[in-house]
């Protein structure tokens, strides 16, 4: 979504003040970096966020070929984790589940051996 798309949809907004607008972000190993970035851009235009980290999964998701791209590193996870804990999250329930998962994720592919259940 491009800002010119989401400030359109803003103006859309004006006349439909039912309208919800907001992000979905998966975070991955590329832009673990970004969900500051995102929530600010979020809270600027008015926009909900959900932002979440991939999950491998051999069912819902069906990714586990994808498992040495979409594994986060010790530090990526850390960073997840003071995001979440911090005040731009705000889904507390949310928050907590994925704070569960983070520090419970194996740290490397041991996933296959039952490290994160299917879903």
């Amino acid at each position: 979504m491009t800002n010119k798309t989401v400030q359109g949809l803003k103006r859309l907004r004006q006349r439909y003040p039912n309208l919800l607008i907001g992000l979905k972000t998966t975070l991955l190993p590329i832009n673990v970096a970004e969900p500051e970035k995102i929530t600010r851009y979020a809270d600027d235009n008015g926009l909900f966020t959900i932002i979440s980290p991939a999950i491998i999964t051999s069912s819902r998701y069906l990714n586990t070929d994808r498992a040495a791209a979409l594994t986060f590193a010790p530090k990526h996870r850390e960073k997840m984790i003071r995001f979440y804990q911090s005040d731009l999250f705000r889904w507390s329930y949310h928050a907590e589940a994925l704070l569960r998962y983070l520090r419970d994720l194996p740290t490397s592919h041991s996933w296959r051996n039952g490290g994160v259940r299917p879903s």
